[in-house]
């Protein structure tokens, strides 16, 4: 049996407890194919609710408390042939900025490293990164391809330093940490057997799997659905602000597994995202940051709850006012869409499909 390393997701807790929202879905996908997982927790509580969840021999776990510091993966890499990094300080909305840049940093370095020293028979890693590392607000249509770089919210994050926004420390990480990723394989090249791929999605939502106790534990992207689904009518000025492209969490994690084993995705970077435009940049308030144009909208998910069967208690506003919206930032999946060999639309679930299955979960705790 295939023996592959996960990397989990190292997320900050926000409320009673927190587990990667994509690692446990990233792990569904990897058992359901039959193999061997393991995953890396920040500490035995959260290794104990993996083995509590999945209940399944060929997952384990290894406790790497901060995936920044020297030499953190080194265990975990040992007796692996593939990993998939997938840890982000997403969540930690309090750290200055150059800490919140240099975990990102290190930590997708780290791995590499580790990889690099402690197992020859690791042949490929797969990096999450995100669509903020690639596009960024323009006035005018654009399209955004895997040759795009976002080096402006570095630039940004350099002028303002302290006072970056939390957007603009996390756009700026996510950005640093894949382009350190790619020097640290140009610079090691002759000393490694293994090439990476790296995906940049947008938004991931979707149903989820990690333990929920509260709405304090709903994930940063999903919460912005859920701001959408509990928001009242009234308060919402404008249901047609278009706010970003999407993926459905159990895409995303399906692709990052089919990416393991294609021969041909060797050193690529590839953009999932559902829908052919873009990913927005918002404050985790809820704010809008600036004027950007994107695919989703309020409006959108309102429609998509009123659908059969219909989710008693959502809001309505004005069904179908955002269809047709013109979009200027415009994300082209088309590279990936070629690397699987199937239509955009078998690879990617709809947008009512990730919002109804979303608010039917968030419904049957009662939070809405």
């Amino acid at each position: 049996m295939r023996f592959f390393h996960f990397l989990s997701m190292q997320l900050f807790k926000r409320g009673a407890y927190t587990s990667g929202y994509l690692a446990l879905h990233i792990i569904t996908s990897l058992l359901d194919r039959g193999y061997a997982v393991r995953g890396t927790v920040r500490n035995e509580e959260k290794g104990a609710y993996l083995k509590a969840m999945f209940k399944n021999d060929n997952l384990e776990y290894i406790v790497v408390p901060s995936i920044e510091a020297p030499g953190a993966f080194d265990e975990a890499v040992k007796g692996v042939d593939g990993v998939i990094h997938a840890a982000s300080p997403v969540g930690n909305f309090t750290a200055d900025t150059d800490t919140f840049i240099r975990m990102a940093v290190e930590g997708t370095t780290g791995i590499l490293k580790s990889a690099k020293l402690n197992e020859p028979n690791i042949k490929r890693i797969v990096i999450t990164s995100s669509n903020v590392a690639i596009d960024h607000p323009v006035e005018s249509k654009r399209i955004f391809t895997e040759n795009d770089w976002n080096d402006r919210s570095v630039e940004t994050v350099r002028e303002k330093g302290s006072a970056s926004t939390f957007i603009e420390r996390y756009t700026a990480s996510k950005t640093l940490a894949e382009r350190a990723a790619w020097d640290f394989i140009e610079a090691n090249k002759s000393e490694i057997q293994f090439d990476i791929d790296t995906l940049c999605p947008p938004m991931i939502f979707g149903p989820m799997l990690h333990k929920l106790e509260t709405q304090k534990d709903i994930n940063v992207s999903n919460s912005f659905l859920y701001q959408a689904i509990t928001a009242n009518e009234k308060d919402v000025a404008d249901s047609t602000v278009q706010i970003g492209n999407f993926v459905d969490a159990r895409d995303i994690a399906r692709i990052h597994v089919d990416l393991l084993s294609i021969p041909e995705a060797s050193n690529e970077r590839y953009i999932p995202a559902a829908g052919q435009s873009p990913c927005i940049l918002l404050d985790y308030v809820g704010s809008l940051t600036s004027l950007i144009i994107g695919q989703w909208t309020y409006q959108d998910v309102w429609d998509a709850l009123q659908e059969e069967p219909v989710i008693p208690g959502a809001p309505i506003g004005n069904p179908g006012a955002a269809k047709g919206k013109v979009h200027n930032l415009i994300l082209d999946s088309s590279k990936l869409n070629a690397l699987l060999g199937v239509p955009h639309e078998e690879t990617f679930r709809p947008f009512s499909q990730s919002v109804r299955d979303f608010a039917v979960q968030v419904k049957e705790k009662g939070w809405f």
